[in-house]
């Protein structure tokens, strides 16, 4: 179980049901009823809903004929500068 709140600063509407897991009956449920919010924190994300948490890095593209060679050839393209 993830102890990492990955939702976004923002208002959400929470539904809630009880179910009977071995045959999908429904005891109870609650629609949008129950509101809550997320405050901003250290996180440069501002758009969406959740945060992915990844690390992201740019590289430089690989060159399309060197692709596409690499596919005919089976073996690896190398990234533009590398040798």
């Amino acid at each position: 179980m993830s102890t990492v709140m990955t939702l976004l600063a923002g208002r959400y509407r929470l539904s809630v049901a009880v179910v009977d897991g071995s045959d999908n009956e429904t005891y109870d449920y609650h629609d949008r009823l129950y509101d809550f919010q997320i405050y901003p924190d250290s996180r440069n994300e501002r758009y969406g809903f959740v945060t992915l948490g990844g690390d992201w890095q740019i590289e430089t593209p690989i060159n399309i004929q060197d692709e596409e060679r690499a596919i005919k050839d089976g073996s690896p393209a190398k990234r533009a500068g590398e040798g």
